[in-house]
C-alpha cells in the first residue's frame, strides 16, 4: 500500500526490524519516525501482536490514526472487530484506496 500511495521506502519498517525487535522497541522505533498514520498488514501469524502494538501506540499517541488490512481483515472476523485497536480496517485489495488512506494530500 505504501508503494501504491507513493510513499518513500523509509516510511515502511524494515523486515529485520519487524522480525527482530521486541514489542517495546518496535513501538519506540515506530514513534521515533513521528508518523502521521501507521498501517499494519494482518496475517494469521501476526494479528495478535499487531493488535497489541496498535493498542500500545494508541495509548501513547491517541490521535495517531491506525489502519489495518490484509488477509485477516474480513467482515466475519469477530475477534478483530472486538479488539478495537484500529481506526480503519480495509477488506480486500486496498491498493486502489492507498492514496486516499495513506497520503494526507490524497485524503482531501
Amino acid at each position: 500500500m505504501a508503494a501504491a500511495a507513493g510513499l518513500p521506502p523509509a516510511s515502511v519498517l524494515e523486515q529485520d526490524a519487524a522480525d527482530g525487535l521486541g514489542d517495546r522497541a518496535m513501538v519506540g522505533e515506530i514513534l521515533s519516525r513521528n508518523p502521521s498514520l501507521v498501517g499494519f498488514t494482518l496475517y494469521s501469524w501476526n494479528s495478535e501482536r499487531s493488535a497489541f502494538l496498535a493498542s500500545r501506540l494508541k495509548e501513547l499517541r491517541p490521535e495517531l490514526p491506525i489502519v489495518a488490512g490484509g488477509p485477516e481483515v474480513w467482515p466475519g472476523n469477530r475477534w478483530l472487530l472486538e479488539v478495537a485497536a484500529f481506526d480503519l480496517l480495509v477488506c480486500g485489495e486496498a491498493e486502489s484506496l492507498a492514496r486516499r488512506v495513506l497520503d494526507p494530500e490524497g485524503a482531501r
